[in-house]
């Protein structure tokens, strides 16, 4: 279920209009923001995208039991933190679901805050993992569906010193489970455990329904909703940075991000 509910009537009917283009297997109309202050903007995004991951989590739990069925259970569980120390990456929108996320659980928020400023030391420049990831993304858009050698090489050089614990860990399990993004959700491994310990390439649970939503349905959503404040396509980051800027800046960082992305579409 989402975990964010419409406050008005017209965001209700923007929730029916991004179900209904996330259900439609053939092309659907994508739903406007409309207009409003930054902050109902905002809302309205995170809105969108709480739902995009509302509708994936069915499909990727619908798709384990039809796995499991077949003799392939998922082996990742809860405690499992193997996949938990590597970059975080996503769009610049589900940064602001998991921003409203923290906002909404204070003492979430506290713990982030608490191991932040140390997180951020020790993985140094970010700058080299974005552009990997947005070269990554650039290949979705253009149809590729094998992206993989793109952010093995982003994660590699990004964890070239050390494994880094994400920031949003506590006690071996994630804290904001249910706006975790895209790049966790996707991370279903089919195979024996311990290959994730030991660094081994594990199998991962691949399924249609899921390519579907992450492959052909976001890439065009979160370009929609770029295009609403002004980003000339997907802006992707290390989320937990992103996270933290818009906790501490708010409309303020938004408006760099659009001067940024600004300055680079002229180039």
């Amino acid at each position: 279920m989402p975990i964010l509910s419409p406050k008005i009537p017209a965001h209700q009917e923007l929730i029916k209009q991004v179900d209904y283009y996330l259900e439609s297997k053939e092309s659907s109309p994508l739903p406007p923001l409309g207009s409003g202050r930054m902050e109902f903007q905002l809302y309205k995004a995170a809105l969108v995208m709480d739902m995009f991951l509302s509708r994936l989590e069915e499909v990727i739990e619908d798709t384990k039991s039809k796995a499991a069925e077949r003799g392939i259970p998922v082996t990742c569980s809860k405690g499992c933190d193997v996949c938990c120390s590597q970059p975080i990456s996503g769009s610049f929108f589900e940064g602001v679901l998991m921003e409203l996320y923290l906002e909404a659980n204070p003492p979430i928020k506290e713990q982030f805050l608490t191991k932040y400023d140390s997180w951020r030391s020790r993985i140094g420049d970010p700058q080299e993992y974005g552009q990997t990831l947005q070269s990554a993304i650039r290949a979705l858009v253009n149809g590729s569906k094998d992206v993989s050698d793109y952010v093995r090489n982003a994660v590699d050089n990004f964890n070239q010193r050390e494994k880094i614990s994400c920031p949003f860990l506590e006690e071996r399990s994630c804290s904001i489970y249910p706006v975790r993004p895209v790049a966790c959700r996707q991370l279903l491994s089919i195979d024996d455990p311990i290959k994730c310990q030991t660094g081994e390439q594990a199998r991962l649970l691949r399924a249609g329904d899921i390519d579907e939503l992450t492959y052909r349905k976001l890439p065009l959503l979160l370009i929609h909703l770029g295009r609403s404040f002004g980003f000339p396509g997907i802006v992707n980051s290390v989320l937990p940075i992103t996270t933290y800027e818009l906790i501490k800046h708010g409309e303020k960082y938004v408006d760099m991000v659009i001067r940024d992305c600004d300055r680079i579409s002229r180039r």
